[in-house]
């Protein structure tokens, strides 16, 4: 008798075209790792890099990515760069095509990338199902490192490569940016391992004469951490609290800070390593973001029952209520300034805080929760 569909372990690829994206200890290599450990509980799956990619708009410095170019202006040298990308990105395309073909797949999930279009179209010319997770919008994301006069063609052809997606998982509230139907829309979110949460059961978060605060990024311009900069002249209490920086692109502030204010670079840390570091402090520190932001460094801070200080970003405020996180107004300084000030008069408010988001984020934000939602979706649409 023939296996009922229903019942068969479909099988996919989840496509990744940037190759960039797995490298080590870079935030979108761990959660593409934990994705793709989460589906394969569902799905026959495995990880393909799309091809060594010349990713000439970027550069490798460290462990990091930075724009060779941050402060290009220049449309046409733009308009230039991206018509270089998109063809290049997709000039594989036939080839890429053959080796899907091959494999005789059940559907794509695609972790989206700036101008290349070839797992939706190959998934249409095959006629399987494609699942994007879109972690940022392309054609806004890019603007922070360069302008150009293709920006609006790369906004059609972005929106349409989700019009012709089976099924969008947007990371945040992405989508009210884009002109898209909602019948392709699944809102989730980053997460934090269930285990890690766990371990943290019995963790408190006790505070002696100073207040550690942590800033965990790998500093870019949509971080604003200049918000956070301009807020330091608001604090009445800055000889009580301790500043810890960890990550990448830092160290070019050191000049910055008041000199009755401790900080400590830490520099990059391994992901192994982060969340003995992340135990001893009491406050996580997010400056800013784009309006949709769903930022992975906020539930490594709430695992560990940090106090969690963020700007009233949309996407944020529609997971968290007030009791949950401290929010200050988006792009204002002396609003930050006057919530850490708060924090340093009112100390207990620091573990309540705490303990608050880590039982939200127990309950709902685990990668385990995230992803088995998203394979129901994909179950339902594939059967």
């Amino acid at each position: 008798m023939a296996q009922n569909k229903s019942n068969k372990r479909l099988k996919g690829i989840y496509l990744v075209p940037d190759p960039l994206m797995m490298k080590p200890h870079f935030g979108p290599s761990e959660h593409i790792k934990v994705g793709l450990e989460e589906l394969q509980k569902q799905f026959d799956i495995e990880l393909l890099l799309g091809g060594k990619l010349p990713m000439s708009v970027f550069e490798k410095k460290g462990n990091n990515i930075v724009s060779k170019n941050k402060s290009t202006k220049n449309g046409f040298i733009g308009l230039l760069r991206d018509i270089k990308l998109l063809i290049k990105s997709n000039i594989s395309i036939l080839s890429l095509y053959k080796e899907l073909k091959a494999q005789k797949l059940d559907f794509i999930y695609e972790r989206g990338q700036y101008l290349d279009f070839r797992g939706v179209v190959i998934a249409r010319l095959l006629g399987i199902k494609h699942f994007y997770e879109v972690n940022w919008l392309n054609f806004l994301g890019i603007q922070q490192f360069y302008s150009s006069w293709f920006n609006s063609t790369a906004k059609y052809l972005e929106e349409k490569s989700y019009e012709f997606s089976t099924k969008n998982f947007f990371v945040g509230t992405q989508d009210r940016l884009i002109k898209i139907n909602s019948s392709k829309v699944c809102t989730i979110q980053n997460g934090i391992s269930e285990n890690l949460v766990e371990i943290n059961a019995k963790h408190q978060n006790k505070f002696s004469s100073s207040i550690k605060i942590c800033y965990v990024a790998n500093l870019m311009p949509h971080h604003r951490f200049e918000i956070f900069l301009e807020s330091l002249q608001y604090l009445t209490s800055i000889d009580k609290i301790e500043l810890h920086l960890i990550g990448y692109n830092f160290e070019s502030y050191s000049l910055h800070f008041p000199e009755n204010l401790k900080v400590k670079f830490h520099g990059p840390v391994k992901k192994e390593l982060l969340p003995d570091l992340l135990s001893t402090f009491n406050v996580g520190l997010i400056s800013g973001g784009p309006s949709y932001s769903s930022f992975m460094k906020l539930f490594e801070y709430a695992a560990f029952k940090l106090c969690v200080i963020c700007p009233d970003l949309e996407n944020i405020k529609l997971m968290f209520p007030e009791k949950e996180i401290i929010y200050f107004k988006d792009e204002s300084a002396s609003s930050l300034g006057e919530q850490i000030n708060l924090i340093c008069q009112n100390p207990d408010l620091i573990p309540a805080y705490g303990n608050n988001i880590y039982k939200k984020v127990k309950e709902d934000f685990t990668w385990e929760a995230i992803y088995y939602r998203i394979s129901a979706e994909m179950k339902n649409l594939l059967n």
